[in-house]
């Protein structure tokens, strides 16, 4: 069963678990900066701050980018840019549940076609972001700047989506072991 990308069903404890290489002070700061649209959640003290799928995907891409030097606010513009295509790659592709249970988001093997993003700098604070199909020619005309950082962005979409659906399957797995039978 799919989930619902756009509810908020998981804790900042969730996120970083789904994400290991995002740090908590660094999602405390993107909160804060307001970088991640959460809604009308205010969390404060004590008060649990809930995040989507597409949170967690569009969270993902953040911290790829910001990896390479880029500043957060560009790459929170950019990850909202593959908002849509996050939601085409989870609609379109079936869920495949292995023998262990585990419930995949998609046999990436048979992917014909995807997308690729391209992050070109202009300037030392300016950068541009193409989504562009991975057939397109790579050569770049005459005076262009050159690629800065290129993006498989459906592989990334959707190794996030295995990493959430993993997750689920985790949680369902603890739950189950701490429902025990009443004597």
């Amino acid at each position: 069963m799919k989930i619902d990308l756009a509810a908020p069903i998981f804790t900042q404890a969730d996120v970083l678990e789904i994400l290991p290489g995002l740090k908590a002070k660094t999602l405390q700061n993107w909160n804060e900066r307001r970088l991640l649209d959460t809604g009308d959640q205010t969390a404060g003290r004590g008060g649990k701050r809930m995040y989507s799928g597409i949170n967690i995907i569009k969270l993902s891409f953040m911290n790829l980018i910001t990896e390479f030097g880029i500043g957060p606010k560009f790459a929170s513009e950019t990850a909202s840019f593959i908002v849509g295509r996050a939601n085409d790659v989870h609609s379109n592709h079936k869920i495949i549940v292995e023998d262990d249970g585990v419930h995949w988001a998609i046999d990436a093997g048979n992917i014909d076609s995807y997308k690729v993003g391209f992050i070109t700098k202009k300037t030392d604070s300016r950068y541009d972001f193409e989504l562009e199909d991975q057939h397109h020619s790579r050569m770049r005309r005459f005076g262009e700047p050159h690629i800065y950082l290129s993006i498989e962005v459906d592989f990334h979409i959707l190794s996030t989506l295995n990493s959430i659906y993993r997750h689920l399957k985790s949680k369902e797995k603890d739950v189950r072991a701490d429902v025990r039978p009443v004597a």
